[in-house]
């Protein structure tokens, strides 16, 4: 048997940066970025890919292209996430790529341990950490820290959840994560019609092709979470309808048992709604209520644990308003999606192949245009 040699540990690194209209984080961002303790001069580049952005981020980024010989801007004329992505894989000059939000600051030996966590380990096709929460002292920010982290509301996402040891483990999907550039030359870039979704599809195509992602708890990153209660409902909409719009485009399959939960307690809640006007009191009201009831004891219990936990009762009461609105509001992008599904038909289609960008490529030309939901 012929034995393939081991995978050559990268040499250099790019820092991609996808971002859009991002003037009040771009700067903490980038700064947090350069004030690394990773050797970018000589080993790497930041490239922020931007989706022409009305608000002055370009004229921030541009500032600190003048400083930094290595960070540059390009341009994402399609302004959605997965252009950036591609953009961002295409004009790297490196040998892996590391994918980071504009919408979070990193710790200085984030990118460095992200980079040096693909080194050591030659049979990890991608390496991340997990995401935390930067919060400012206030109720809001402490509430919306455990909705993102804790796996009553995000289930069980390792890359958000998995704070119990530092052991490095093998997981379905990573925060961001650092890519090795083969990964891509094999498995094609980000599906360029799912304008959410799309690092979701790509870890599940990882996964039904064996590749290894690793997770290093010791490794993390501070997310600055949306300001107010309707953006966050609104997100987990966006963020369930997408899942299953996903479907039209793609044969991966991308969802588990509980993305559904959430869509089965909206129907619980409107069923009851529609038994009760139709009859009134009775034994199918009865039926439907208990797992109601029985959902509002987990969550008032849950809220309570976290309100004695933080020490600030405000917490528990934004939690108890809050998760329930997030699993409704999921729900609903859930079955929203679906019937829109069911109406257009699926149209699947296949990723596209890595073409790596030129110095005489113009990016509007590299990109896919983007697809509207028809």
């Amino acid at each position: 048997m012929i034995r393939m040699p081991p995978p050559t540990a990268p040499e250099r690194l790019t820092v991609v940066v996808l971002c859009r209209n991002e003037a009040d984080h771009i700067e903490a961002c980038l700064q947090s970025l350069v004030d690394s303790d990773f050797d970018f001069a000589d080993r790497g580049e930041i490239v922020v890919v931007d989706g022409r952005s009305e608000d002055g981020t370009r004229a921030k980024v541009a500032a600190f292209a003048n400083r930094f010989p290595y960070v540059r801007l390009v341009d994402n004329p399609a302004k959605v996430t997965p252009a950036a992505f591609n953009l961002g894989i295409q004009h790297s000059r490196s040998d892996a790529i590391l994918f980071v939000g504009a919408h979070a600051t990193y710790a200085s030996d984030y990118v460095r341990r992200c980079f040096e966590g693909l080194q050591a380990n030659p049979e990890a096709d991608v390496m991340g950490g997990l995401l935390g929460v930067k919060t400012d002292g206030t109720a809001w920010s402490e509430a919306i820290s455990v909705a993102t982290t804790h796996r009553v509301v995000t289930g069980n996402a390792s890359h958000r959840t998995s704070v119990a040891d530092s052991k490095i483990r093998r997981v379905d999907a990573v925060f961001g994560g650092c890519f090795r550039i083969r990964v891509f030359e094999k498995h094609g870039m980000f599906h360029p019609r799912l304008t959410r979704a799309q690092d979701r599809e790509y870890f599940r195509r990882l996964k039904r092709a064996d590749a290894t992602v690793l997770l290093d708890p010791t490794i993390r990153c501070n997310y600055k979470p949306r300001g107010t209660f309707a953006s966050y409902v609104q997100w987990s909409f966006r963020g369930a309808y997408w899942l299953e719009i996903a479907h039209r485009f793609v044969d991966t399959p991308l969802r588990s048992l509980r993305n559904f939960l959430p869509a089965g307690l909206l129907a619980n809640v409107v069923l009851l709604l529609l038994v009760s006007a139709a009859s009134g009191l009775g034994s199918a009201t009865a039926v439907l209520t208990m797992p109601l009831l029985l959902y509002a004891l987990l969550i008032c219990g849950f809220a309570v644990q976290q309100a004695w936990r933080t020490g600030n009762p405000n917490v528990g009461l934004i939690l108890a308003a809050l998760v329930p609105a997030i699993h409704l509001s999921y729900g609903g992008g859930t079955i929203v999606g679906f019937c829109h599904r069911l109406i257009r038909g699926d149209d699947v289609s296949a990723p596209p192949a890595l073409v790596r960008a030129n110095a005489s490529t113009e990016p509007s030309s590299i990109h896919s245009a983007p697809q509207r939901v028809a």
